[in-house]
């Protein structure tokens, strides 16, 4: 009998150590489910951080792309309009040049004949006196009335004859033609003459000759040549009247 009753209570003190165990198991179980629960909660969290940053940054890769690539379509196509540009200006430049050579050779064509007709016109206007419409009066007495190759005159001690008078005239009246305006001038030369017949400029005056008047009238008679037979002469004085129209 006492067996038995010992079998019983160890049969029931073991039912209570393997229900302890069980329920201890269980708990153990269920806290490390919670742990493991919560771990994997995590680690989702960090992927699904990690994925959206990845997915941030394939968004900011394809945008800086997309810019990039526009940008570049913009400097291609910039580059072609600026090459076209210089494929133009060539062009034009090429035609400009050809043109240019064309005008130079025609200039080139008309300038002789030009320049022949300009001397031709120089010897015409040198030859025709009467187109200056200019007199000459030595002494208060007008030049019509007086003989084409007859000098201004002289003091009375000077020798009143230039040698060549009529080669210089052709000089004097082309620079008034030139440069002279419509009037009378009165210039006053005084002069010396040297053994050679040169003559020497001392003064020259004018009251109603401009400055290019007085010029033309210095030109003429700076060159002028006297037969003064190898004499010199001081003083000589002149009285050139000039009347231009």
């Amino acid at each position: 009998y006492f067996t038995r009753i010992e079998i019983a209570e160890n049969l029931s003190s073991l039912e209570r150590r393997t229900v302890a165990r069980i329920r201890t198991l269980s708990e153990e179980l269920i806290t490390s489910n919670e742990s493991m629960g919560s771990l994997i909660r995590g680690s989702n969290n960090l992927i699904n951080s990690y994925e959206k940053r990845l997915n941030e940054v394939k968004e900011t890769v394809d945008s800086t792309k997309t810019h990039t690539n526009n940008e570049l379509t913009l400097i291609r196509s910039q580059q072609n309009n600026f090459l076209d540009n210089i494929h133009t200006v060539e062009s034009q430049a090429k035609i400009f040049e050809s043109r240019l050579i064309s005008l130079e050779n025609n200039l080139s064509a008309v300038s002789i004949p030009l320049e022949a007709l300009r001397t031709d016109l120089y010897e015409i206007q040198t030859q025709v006196n009467s187109s200056a419409q200019m007199e000459l009066a030595l002494n208060g007495i007008n030049s019509t009335e007086q003989e084409t190759h007859q000098l201004p005159i002289y003091s009375n001690s000077c020798p009143s004859t230039a040698l060549n008078r009529s080669e210089r005239l052709p000089q004097l009246k082309r620079e008034l033609e030139q440069s002279a305006p419509a009037g009378i001038y009165d210039v006053r030369v005084i002069f010396d003459i040297n053994k050679g017949g040169g003559l020497i400029i001392s003064k020259l005056e004018s009251q109603t000759a401009p400055n290019h008047v007085l010029g033309a009238v210095r030109h003429y008679v700076d060159g002028l040549v006297f037969d003064n037979q190898g004499i010199e002469f001081a003083g000589c004085e002149a009285l050139v009247k000039l009347k231009v129209s």
